[in-house]
């Protein structure tokens, strides 16, 4: 009788070491700690996998590999495995949609695109590529067909096409939000949301603030006087597209800049005013000092004694000015500007004239002028004296701050006091006139 009391009690302690008894619990807790993210390693391992196999297809192969490897492992590997299969159906589904938690997300986009892992505040190369200043606040967008960008409801969804004729259309109208890596986020104002790339038509439906669905946010590209726009989502640019029952929507498709993906950008702005423009004359910089000749003129005396001469002088009196802003674009409004015009003299920069009129924001205009001076010179017997008349050119650069007003298609006034312009100018000063004396 002892001995099959021995077997029966000797049962469990074979079994614990095939996992069946207290390996089994084990194993049980193990499989529970996967599955809620505390088996750290094997969560982690899932993770990546999900995140480079961007996909619901990619989630089920790597589910399969899992199944295998738990069916060699036995029974502690078959639940580690569940969980393990289980993360990654999900990371990959929400890697396909764009969607799941922020991890999942951010993870399988970064490893599609093959980048490092970074917060919304990390930078980038270049924020705005191709340009070093910011689209104005208010924009809207032109296409190669020639129709404004217009907020449109088609198929129930709030698309993007190129539809309308005019800046007055309210549906045209758009803000920029940028981010702190400098890329941007626009919002149309029709719809009262933010663009959205889905799959790869643009939506305006996102009510999402922040800068971390990469789907939401672009890069701008400067090519002259033309926009493209880039979708950090796929990194293609977006385009006009005709397709799948749309007609010139927007759309996130080429790789590169294509005709139909060129943009002309413009500012819903009726009218714009320039006033209170204040210097800062102590952060004036002159540069590209240049000696210039600007007229001569000769005498001789034959006779015998010195001879008093009048020489008369005819020179260009140049001047070329010019506002802009450093931080911001200011896009195809005609300007109303009235400010003072900084001009070199003795070296240093200072305010001596006025300009009020139309101006294009950012263009120089060039101010020319034939003057005539004249000069007395003694010419001692038997000399030709030469005298040319001499003059520095340089530029300067001023930094000011100013208020502006617009006057939006909508009606609506915008004052802005802001502190990003800059004057650069162009003059002559420090006239002189050199003598050289000749024996005749």
């Amino acid at each position: 009788m002892g001995a099959p009391q021995a077997r029966v009690r000797a049962w469990p302690r074979r079994g614990r070491r095939c996992g069946v008894g207290d390996d089994a619990g084990r194993a049980r807790r193990g499989g529970v700690r996967a599955a809620r993210g505390e088996a750290g390693s094997g969560r982690r391992a899932a993770r990546r996998r999900a995140a480079t196999r961007t996909g619901a297809g990619s989630g089920r192969r790597a589910a399969r590999g899992g199944r295998r490897r738990a069916a060699r492992r036995g029974p502690r590997g078959a639940r580690r495995g569940g969980a393990r299969r289980g993360d990654a159906h999900r990371g990959g589904v929400r890697a396909a949609r764009g969607e799941g938690g922020d991890g999942a997300r951010r993870g399988g986009v970064r490893a599609a695109r093959g980048e490092a892992a970074r917060g919304e505040a990390a930078a980038t190369a270049l924020g705005v590529a191709g340009q070093e200043k910011l689209l104005p606040p208010y924009v809207v967008f032109k296409g190669d067909n020639g129709k404004y960008l217009s907020g449109r409801v088609i198929q129930r969804y709030n698309y993007l096409q190129f539809a309308s004729d005019n800046m007055e259309d309210a549906t045209v109208i758009n803000r920029t939000h940028y981010c702190n890596d400098g890329n941007v986020r626009i919002l149309n104002s029709h719809f009262g949301r933010f663009w959205r790339r889905s799959p790869n038509w643009i939506w305006a439906d996102s009510s999402d603030i922040s800068c971390r669905n990469p789907n939401t946010v672009f890069t701008v590209v400067k090519l002259g006087n033309i926009f493209a726009l880039r979708n950090m989502g796929n990194e293609n640019y977006y385009t006009r597209l005709t397709s799948e029952g749309k007609t010139s929507c927007l759309n996130a498709a080429v790789k590169t800049i294509t005709a139909e993906a060129k943009l002309e950008i413009r500012e819903p702005v009726l009218s714009r005013e320039i006033y209170d423009v204040t210097y800062d004359l102590s952060k004036a910089r002159i540069y590209d000092k240049k000696v210039l000749a600007m007229d001569s003129s000769a005498s001789d005396n034959n006779g015998s004694t010195n001879s008093r001469i009048k020489l008369s002088f005819t020179y260009p009196e140049t001047e070329i000015t010019s506002w802009d802003s450093s931080l911001s674009l200011m896009l195809g409004v005609e300007t109303k500007i009235k400010a003072g015009v900084p001009l070199i003299a003795d070296g240093t920069a200072t305010v001596k004239a006025e300009f009020t009129g139309s101006y294009t924001w950012g263009s120089s205009i060039e101010k020319s002028a034939s003057k005539q001076t004249e000069y007395e010179v003694d010419v001692p017997p038997h000399t030709r004296v030469t005298v040319t008349m001499l003059a520095e050119k340089a530029y300067c650069d001023v930094p000011f701050s100013y208020k502006q007003r617009d006057i939006m298609y909508d009606g609506q006034t915008i004052m802005q006091t802001k502190h990003d312009g800059i004057y650069t100018g162009a003059n002559s000063f420090s006239f002189k006139f050199d003598r050289k004396d000749e024996k005749i």
